[in-house]
């Protein structure tokens, strides 16, 4: 029997946290429906949703210009595209992800060239994850370390592995433990961002599932999961029982009680699934 989403909703809240003057994230969340006919000619109501989250690195710019230049042309491209009238026959969704992603890179690129910032100096950058539901599955991308989570059945499954130091010493084999990687020497000092170079020196990570029983994706800037463990997050999703804007609100005020010293951004997401 085939699954049907009946509605995909979603929040999103950012904070600036209790320590910074700024705040360097910045996010955009769409869902809008589709009407298109079937195989067999009967007309089918498909809702699909697109959700941007950028967290800014400041340089001799500041972090927010990078994150904001981002998010503009990943919503750009990607709303242009699912306003297209061919978009739900498309299905190459990696290939458009990686592709916006690196446009995106050369955008912000271009800010820092502009300014006259030589490669050799601190350019400003951002991260992104981003997700794209196309009425059947979920794709989600990401460069850097800001994360998303699938929360199902009261379970929570990572699906970002983040572009950082600690990530590569991990899988090099150099320390057997995540708590012992991140606890070395610059453990967070990104092996990817948006911004300080060109396209070709990134590789956006891209995965996908299918939406076929309800469940949530949380994501988030590292300003939550610095301090907020996984067992945590899907604690306060499951306790807030599908009100997104609670789910966010608790996070974020977790964030504070754990002694947060960054930008908190939260999307939300929930797929209610018949």
């Amino acid at each position: 029997m085939e699954n049907n989403v009946c509605n995909v909703c979603s929040y999103g809240k950012t904070n600036v946290g209790p320590v910074r003057d700024n705040n360097e994230d910045n996010f955009f969340r769409s869902e809008m429906n589709f009407i298109l006919p079937d195989e067999d000619g009967v007309m089918n109501d498909e809702r699909i949703g697109l959700y941007i989250l950028c967290d800014g690195m400041g340089g001799h710019l500041k972090g927010e210009v990078a994150s904001a230049a981002a998010v503009n042309e990943l919503k750009r491209i990607l709303m242009g595209f699912m306003l297209s009238p061919n978009a739900l026959q498309f299905d190459d969704f990696d290939t458009l992800l990686i592709e916006s992603i690196k446009q995106a890179n050369d955008v912000v690129l271009k800010i820092n060239e502009d300014e006259g910032i030589p490669p050799e100096a601190r350019r400003m950058g951002t991260t992104t994850v981003t997700a794209l539901f196309t009425g059947k599955r979920c794709y989600v991308a990401h460069v850097g370390d800001s994360r998303c989570y699938l929360i199902k059945n009261g379970a929570i499954k990572q699906l970002t592995e983040d572009h950082n130091l600690a990530s590569y010493l991990l899988k090099s084999g150099i320390f057997k433990t995540r708590e012992e990687a991140d606890k070395a020497k610059g453990a967070k000092s990104l092996t990817q961002a948006l911004g300080p170079s060109d396209s070709s020196s990134i590789e956006p990570s891209v995965t996908s599932f299918d939406v076929d029983e309800s469940c949530y994706l949380i994501l988030c800037s590292d300003g939550l999961t610095d301090v907020v463990s996984d067992k945590e997050i899907v604690s306060i999703v499951t306790a807030s029982r599908g009100n997104l804007k609670k789910t966010t609100e608790k996070l974020i005020k977790r964030a504070y009680k754990n002694k947060t010293a960054d930008n908190i951004t939260i999307i939300a997401v929930r797929f209610d699934v018949e």
